[in-house]
């Protein structure tokens, strides 16, 4: 109980839900094992051709907690994919249903049957959104596959009633994408998304000795626990604790829900400009339903003739002005055709490769 879920243990973990339920193994005598009911998927907003923003909500475990005790050798199918199982055939198993202290407040817990307070302690849920192709979840299997995108952890803190979450997944633009280390999701592409929830965890928390002074045996424990024992007894330093974790199993995993990304769309570009001195006037038409703009170049031999920048509406046109250089004056007299460079912003294609000066 010493360590957060990693997100290998958490894959390899998900494989096997998916396939049937996470055996949880009764905890050891000193331990109580606390469960929650399964996050859930709400929707989808802001959605765009490369990012999206996913909302659901999650049982952090702070309502009154129900105790229930697991007979020798019985198995409790619970939420999210957990089987819980006592495979001891002599010794009960505690539970408990909800209860993991609040964050902030004086209420009882209880590791075996020892009470103590949670003495003011910040507890929280681990969270996170995740998104898969569905392309790939299927190829693999059912499971989450290479292409999997993790979303930013984050910690909810443990209250009472379901807390609301979201997320932004991907980025949408140059600008978004320089700015973030979210990897752009695939235009026009159908997604699985969901949540993985990891309640009960508290940073306030020590390793103490819960053995003896002769035969010492460390653990780490909540610091309103480890408050109980004996101020002789040793202390190593700080760990964080989950009320519910068994062996970083012990997580639960939302039903998946489904969006498909938008296409890009492209820009049509006209194939002439209309040239006046130095300026090359361009139609462009936006073809896409997201905003358009950027940098259009015009170049002869390699050489850049012309520059100018373009705003396009949503399935709008305008004309967009190109100022030309002396090169580029010189090759509009002579109606030489251009190569057409387009650096949109936000990643539409062009139809056309060259227009006539």
């Amino acid at each position: 109980m010493t360590s957060k879920l990693s997100r290998s243990a958490l894959i390899a973990a998900l494989a096997v839900g998916a396939s049937g339920l996470v055996a949880v193994p009764a905890a050891s005598a000193a331990d109580t094992q606390y469960f929650v009911n399964s996050p859930v998927v709400t929707g989808v907003s802001n959605l765009t051709p490369q990012s999206v923003v996913l909302h659901g909500a999650v049982d952090t475990g702070g309502n009154t907690g129900i105790e229930s005790v697991l007979a020798p050798g019985t198995t409790l199918s619970w939420t999210g994919g957990v089987n819980i199982i006592n495979s001891s055939s002599s010794s009960s198993e505690n539970i408990w249903i909800d209860g993991i202290p609040t964050s902030g407040s004086n209420t009882t817990a209880y590791i075996g049957t020892k009470a103590f307070s949670n003495a003011g302690a910040d507890n929280y849920s681990n969270v996170e959104f995740e998104i898969d192709p569905v392309s790939d979840y299927t190829a693999n299997g059912d499971t989450p596959g290479s292409a999997t995108i993790f979303g930013t952890s984050m910690e909810v803190p443990t209250a009472t009633g379901l807390t609301a979450v979201s997320s932004l997944l991907g980025a949408y633009g140059t600008a978004a994408q320089n700015n973030s280390s979210q990897t752009p999701l695939t235009p026009g592409t159908k997604y699985y998304h969901w949540i993985v929830d990891q309640p009960g965890t508290t940073d306030a928390a020590s390793d103490v000795n819960v053995g003896t002074a002769a035969s010492p045996s460390y653990s780490c424990v909540p610091n309103g626990y480890a408050s109980t024992y004996l101020s002789g007894d040793s202390v190593q330093g700080p760990c964080i604790y989950q009320y519910g974790n068994n062996s970083g199993i012990d997580f639960y995993q939302s039903p998946n829900g489904e969006f498909t990304t938008p296409k890009l769309g492209e820009l049509a570009v006209g194939a002439k400009a209309m040239v006046s001195g130095s300026k090359a006037m361009l139609m462009v038409a936006n073809r896409s339903g997201f905003r358009a703009a950027g940098m259009i170049e015009l170049k002869v031999g390699g050489k850049v003739v012309g520059k100018g920048k373009f705003n396009v509406l949503p399935h709008g046109k305008r004309d967009v002005a190109v100022t030309l250089n002396a090169m580029g004056a010189k090759a509009a007299g002579s109606s030489a055709m251009a190569k057409l460079v387009v650096m949109s912003n936000f990643g539409q294609k062009v139809n056309i490769k060259s227009v006539q000066l």
